[in-house]
């Protein structure tokens, strides 16, 4: 085997000789030119072991050779040989693969939700390529390559739907790819509410209906309602959408309401609720004899064993149900 005869073999995309491959789509060929107007064959070794590649060249006879680049990447080293007779002459030309084709985010899915904790935006191959730079722009994206870029979902430049993120990157090799787009997909999340249609119960305990006026209902896959009351054991949770809970007593108890919609959101909301306690009504009478044109004196008897009786509303009625007249005291 001879070499360093007057062969050359080159690679070219679009006419150009090049040396760095930075993306699969696109013509490669692989040309080979000699003065005995021979026909060579090619083959592809990895440039530093020079093992052999199977595949990725298909010959065309004719001195040139189409290159798929695809599952490529590191440098290469394409071989041309062609015989005069018993001798072979050859000679090798060196190239680099880095497809960055597809540049995927470390960590970055593609649908998130409104409420998220900011992501991390780091290219994957910037991995493997410390002397990359690149930069990142677009709706919830702040920071730089030194001290990291974050993607915030809760930004409100951020929408509900579909948003694009523009990343700028060049490998340490000089492949650069301008305005490489990312989907990202950001989920509705609704905002938990809840109230309740009293705000009293009597000392004994009492039935309290919740009402769920979460907003977005229509996007909520499951309810789960933690009561704040542990010694209830299973009654302190319920999956209804607007539940009730007998609570023991009056008090404050720490009520939370999450939603989980039907792209897996998960939102949350918890609130102090507090019952007072609803007064046991009781009264009586100072004398049981009736005295035409005199007073009649009323002792009230209401108990309230967690809260002050602050107001009192006597109302006096007929027999019939009308009303006499109606007296706000404390100590009537």
């Amino acid at each position: 085997m001879v070499w360093g005869q007057e062969p050359s073999v080159h690679l070219e995309s679009g006419g150009v000789t090049i040396s760095l491959i930075c993306e699969s789509a696109g013509s490669y060929s692989f040309v080979g030119t000699n003065s005995d107007a021979a026909i060579g064959t090619f083959a592809l070794f990895e440039s530093v072991s020079g093992s052999p590649v199977a595949g990725h060249i298909t010959d065309l006879s004719n001195n040139t050779a189409i290159l798929d680049p695809v599952g490529l990447d590191g440098e290469y080293s394409v071989q041309y040989s062609y015989m005069v007779g018993p001798i072979t002459y050859s000679v090798s030309s060196i190239f680099t693969v880095t497809l960055l084709d597809v540049i995927e985010i470390q960590g970055l899915p593609e649908t998130v939700c409104k409420n998220d904790s900011p992501y991390p935006l780091v290219p994957v191959p910037s991995l493997s390529d410390p002397g990359a730079t690149y930069t990142f722009s677009g709706p919830g994206v702040s920071g730089n390559q030194a001290t990291g870029y974050v993607f915030d979902p809760t930004r409100s430049a951020v929408a509900e739907g579909l948003n694009q993120l523009y990343l700028f990157y060049t490998s340490s090799l000089g492949c650069a790819i301008p305005d490489y787009i990312i989907s990202i997909n950001v989920s509705f999340v609704p905002s938990p509410d809840f109230s309740t249609t009293s705000s009293c119960i009597p000392s004994t305990g009492g039935l309290v209906q919740f009402d769920n006026n979460t907003s977005g209902k229509y996007a909520v896959d499951s309810w789960s309602w933690n009561f704040g009351d542990p010694d209830s054991g299973p009654y302190n949770v319920s999956s209804e959408e607007s539940p009730e809970h007998f609570y023991p007593r009056p008090g404050t108890w720490n009520v939370s309401l999450s939603a989980e919609t039907h792209d897996g959101c998960l939102t949350n909301q918890s609130q102090n609720v507090t019952f007072s306690d609803q007064p046991l009504v009781d009264f009586t009478w100072i004398t049981d004899c009736f005295i035409r044109g005199e007073q009649t004196s009323f002792l009230d008897q209401s108990v309230s064993p967690y809260a002050t009786i602050d107001d009192l509303l006597w109302t006096f009625r007929t027999t019939g149900g009308g009303v006499l007249g109606q007296i706000a005291s404390t100590n009537p």
